[in-house]
């Protein structure tokens, strides 16, 4: 009758652990996101700033290339990674919770595998994500307005 019951506690343990886990992933991910937008916010108050300040003044054409490039494929592609790699961890340990709780007997597997440098996911996946695409084209938009500005 002791086997049971210590089962049953150390299941309840499992299932606390892993839903702590997925609230740390969920913690870590809603934490920047608000920073992300802060920044993406700021970069295009920048931009807007920069339209008006001195409007005729030509600036290198490199420049209008650069800029959205640099914002996208080192900032926005970062952030997406980070939110991606969260996301996984937060549904990988939610899931093994509520396996858990159906089956208490249940193994849990591996997590889903983090994304990878030499993964396209990696380096593109940012364009296929509705946010990062938005915070991506909104940028090009006003450097492109910029750009016609002068």
């Amino acid at each position: 009758m002791a086997a049971p019951a210590m089962g049953r506690i150390e299941s309840r343990d499992r299932v606390e652990a892993y839903l702590r886990l997925a609230e740390l992933s969920e913690k870590l991910f809603d934490g920047r996101r608000q920073y992300e937008w802060k920044v993406t916010l700021g970069f295009w108050a920048l931009l807007a700033a920069a339209i008006n300040l001195h409007p005729k003044t030509p600036l290198p054409p490199l420049l209008y290339v650069a800029v959205p490039l640099a914002f996208g494929f080192v900032w926005l592609r970062g952030v997406f990674v980070a939110h991606e790699n969260d996301k996984r961890m937060m549904y990988f340990y939610r899931d093994a919770a509520q396996a858990l709780l159906r089956d208490p007997t249940s193994e849990v597997g591996k997590p889903k595998d983090r994304i990878s440098l030499l993964t396209c996911e990696w380096w593109l996946g940012f364009l296929f994500s509705w946010g990062t695409f938005f915070e991506f084209a909104t940028s090009v938009l006003l450097v492109w307005i910029a750009y016609k500005l002068r």
